[in-house]
């Protein structure tokens, strides 16, 4: 069943940018209608069935506006759902898939439910590694990067002392620790979800981290699958890059367990290597079931060779010096096709 949704503006441009994105591409179950005039987006609203107004602020408040159980959505800067008061915003100034994606998030965190939305849904691709400093954290971000170029991708960072200020800033609504709380307290989840996620200068929504270690502790693995499945239903993305702490914990094993596919990243030297092989011949590890969708990543190799086992991405040193990861992807070639491979890997 479509969703019906009426869109009353003044920004001719935004009108005519978002109907020609429609009509050209698919809305994925919406049914949109476009009014720049005040007098017949009422009468519509008057006359038809509409689930979802989008509109500017001052026709919201118009009581004429106003038809029961239908969601209204403000016309703004920034996107924001608030199922407690009904105050939810829509960014109408960015791309067309990211303003659907937007959309879908508000309807699913004011309904509680997943609503026009692709039947697979988002797939979770976890970062793993046993040792640390193998350049997993950058590996999962540009992966997202490479993701959100051509369409919606969530990089969120679970680890014990995560840093990321070297790829990227956000400026977050919310912090970890409120959904948590929502978490702990039964709370709207998918509304805090929604309003979590915030996109960064290269379009990836990325998450507030985790504020300090109790947090983290105190994240079970039945709050984990929550998390995620609900990340899944609000996000719109195609990929969700879950970036793993150290250790195969229970909140790990469950993260890995829910994964399409993970990546194992192990650094190339002596030991990087060596902690590869035991895992590869480490028999017990073979009842695990999510390492039948694991891949091995030999990250920072100096020696260009081939590896039937394994990924192999190549040393940086531009990266190792703090360049940005753009930079780095337009001059670093071979960087870049691996990376693309990975991609290529999780989407399969």
């Amino acid at each position: 069943m479509k969703t019906n949704v009426l869109i009353y503006s003044k920004n001719q441009y935004f009108l005519d940018c978002l109907s020609n994105y429609v009509m050209n591409s698919d809305p994925g179950g919406f049914d949109f209608a476009f009014y720049p005039d005040q007098e017949k987006a009422a009468a519509v609203l008057q006359s038809n069935s509409v689930d979802v107004l989008l509109a500017d602020e001052g026709f919201l408040k118009d009581s004429a506006a106003s038809r029961p159980g239908m969601l209204r959505i403000g016309i703004s800067n920034r996107t924001v759902a608030d199922p407690e008061n009904g105050g939810h915003e829509l960014n109408i100034y960015q791309r067309g898939m990211d303003i659907l994606g937007d959309l879908r998030k508000i309807i699913s965190a004011a309904s509680g439910k997943q609503t026009v939305s692709e039947e697979q849904g988002s797939r979770i691709i976890a970062f793993y590694s046993p040792q640390g400093g193998t350049g997993k954290t950058t590996l999962a971000y540009v992966c997202a990067l490479l993701c959100a170029a051509r369409g919606a991708s969530v990089y969120l960072n679970l680890e014990e002392f995560g840093y990321t200020g070297h790829l990227y800033q956000a400026d977050f609504r919310i912090r970890m620790e409120e959904v948590l709380l929502a978490l702990n307290d039964d709370r709207d989840l998918a509304a805090y979800l929604t309003n979590g996620l915030v996109r960064d200068s290269r379009n990836v929504s990325v998450m507030p981290m985790m504020e300090n270690y109790e947090d983290l502790a105190d994240l079970s693995a039945d709050h984990i699958e929550k998390m995620l499945k609900t990340l899944r239903q609000v996000s719109g993305a195609d990929l969700i890059f879950v970036d793993l702490s150290g250790g195969l914990n229970s909140r790990n094993r469950r993260v890995l367990e829910m994964a399409d596919h993970s990546f194992w990243v192990f650094d190339d030297t002596e030991t990087g290597r060596g902690k590869m092989e035991r895992l590869r011949h480490d028999r017990s590890a073979e009842k695990a079931d999510f390492l039948s969708r694991a891949y091995f990543v030999i990250n920072k190799c100096k020696v260009r060779q081939e590896d039937k086992d394994a990924i192999r991405v190549p040393w940086s040193d531009s990266l190792d010096h703090g360049a940005d990861v753009e930079t780095v992807l337009a001059g670093n070639r071979d960087f870049y096709e691996k990376c693309r491979e990975i991609v290529a890997a999780a989407e399969r």
